[in-house]
């Protein structure tokens, strides 16, 4: 079986006083796509020990995502533009453990 394209996305980081955005490309060598990854995360989300980190192909964008067991999921957010950077910034996000059922769910019908 011949294995399908490689999923692109972009990312974006908005908020007073940043307004950044990134195109970038799964890993197809990973074992795990993002897809998989948000579906771990929702599998879990009573929480877990330490930190579950995820990149794209090229190391440009990266999740590091933790969960207390608190009501909250805190996911660290980089990207970096260029080898090396252009520019790099980062932003760590609460989440609410239940959305990331949903969207791996979208990410998956996002992918041809």
């Amino acid at each position: 079986m011949e294995p399908g394209p490689i999923p692109m996305w972009r990312a974006v980081l908005a908020g007073r006083g940043l307004n950044a955005s990134l195109d970038f490309a799964e890993a197809g060598w990973e074992p795990q796509s993002l897809a998989d990854f948000l579906d771990n995360i929702a599998a879990d989300w009573r929480g877990w020990e330490g930190d579950r980190r995820w990149q794209s192909g090229e190391a440009e964008m990266r999740l590091s995502v933790r969960h207390d067991k608190t009501n909250t999921v805190l996911v660290l957010v980089e990207l970096e533009d260029g080898a090396p950077p252009h520019w790099r910034c980062d932003a760590e996000l609460e989440v609410d453990p239940g959305v990331f059922q949903q969207l791996a769910i979208e990410v998956r019908q996002a992918v041809p």
